[in-house]
């Protein structure tokens, strides 16, 4: 992946990464409350607020968020692919700058890369075409 890609996903890495770990928490609270072998302080009071249809109901958000938020992340993806798309494959693959109306082989004025159009476009058209976008 691209390194402007990588970071460019960089809040939504540490979203889901944060979301992962609050769920993965809850689901343990919630297992072990429901098997009544360990009482969780605050965790379990929190818990016991619930009924059965909304511990329920919690247990299924520990198991679906998690997908959610990757769905998440790859419609960020596809979003960035396709306005590289749209700009007809002549983005900075350092920096993401986009290119157009510049010389055919020059620097990157945002990043300092050198680059020729030619390279950029044959590289954006590799990564895409290994499978880059999903």
């Amino acid at each position: 992946m691209p390194r402007f890609l990588w970071q460019r996903l960089r809040g939504t890495r540490v979203l889901a990464g944060a979301t992962m770990v609050i769920l993965a928490i809850l689901f343990l609270g919630l297992w072990l409350h429901m098997r009544g072998s360990v009482r969780l302080g605050a965790l379990s009071s929190f818990i016991g607020r619930f009924s059965p249809r909304g511990i329920m109901l919690l247990l299924v958000l520990c198991l679906s968020g998690p997908w959610l938020v990757l769905l998440a992340m790859r419609w960020q993806l596809k979003r960035v692919i396709r306005s590289i798309w749209d700009g007809r494959c002549d983005n900075c693959t350092n920096c993401g700058y986009r290119l157009g109306g510049l010389p055919l082989q020059h620097t990157c004025p945002e990043c300092g890369a050198e680059y020729t159009i030619e390279e950029v476009r044959n590289e954006w058209h590799r990564w895409c075409d290994d499978g880059g976008p999903g």
